[in-house]
């Protein structure tokens, strides 16, 4: 287990975190659209 000095850092981690999660979301979804017009084209 390790502790933070500045307590904002643990915020700062969430917001990472978020903003992560929610490119890897809009990345699935691109993938998902691509993976259905790849079945339909065939």
């Amino acid at each position: 287990m390790y502790s933070l000095r500045d307590p904002l850092i643990t915020k700062l981690l969430a917001v990472a975190r978020e903003i992560f999660n929610n490119r890897l979301i809009d990345a699935i979804s691109m993938l998902e659209e691509l993976d259905e017009e790849e079945i339909h084209s065939k």
